[in-house]
Formats: C-alpha cells, sequence, structure tokens
C-alpha cells in the first residue's frame, strides 16, 4: 500500500489579534532530509527530516529547549 502524505498536527495560536494554525504534515514520498513538513497560514513552509523532528521533541522532553 502506498503511503501519502498526511497530517502529524495543527498547531493552532493566537499571533496578534488573529488565529494561526500551522500543520504539521508527514510526506513519506518526499526526500528522507524534507520529510517532515511545516506549513503556515502565510504560504511559508519548513522541511526537516524525521531524525530532526525526533530530535527535537526529545530535547523538549528533557526541558533542554528555552524560548
Amino acid at each position: 500500500m502506498e503511503e501519502k502524505k498526511r497530517v502529524i498536527a495543527t498547531l493552532c495560536g493566537q499571533i496578534w489579534k488573529e488565529v494561526c494554525c500551522p500543520v504539521m504534515s508527514l510526506n513519506p514520498k518526499a526526500e528522507a532530509s524534507k520529510q517532515i513538513e511545516i506549513a503556515d497560514d502565510f504560504g511559508n513552509t519548513v522541511f526537516m527530516s524525521k531524525d530532526q523532528l525526533k530530535s527535537f521533541v526529545s530535547k523538549a522532553k528533557k526541558g533542554e529547549i528555552s524560548i
């Protein structure tokens, strides 16, 4: 069975006075370094590998990401 691009998460939040909902998707057909896509409401897209996402999630769980 062929895998299709699918939404992993919708990340809604308020920016200024508007609600913004970036969407994180998995695209298994893309090259490995670009399989995770985060698209915002303004037409911009950021790409990362699954390993980069796993590393980010691991650091977040450990409290190693400061904002």
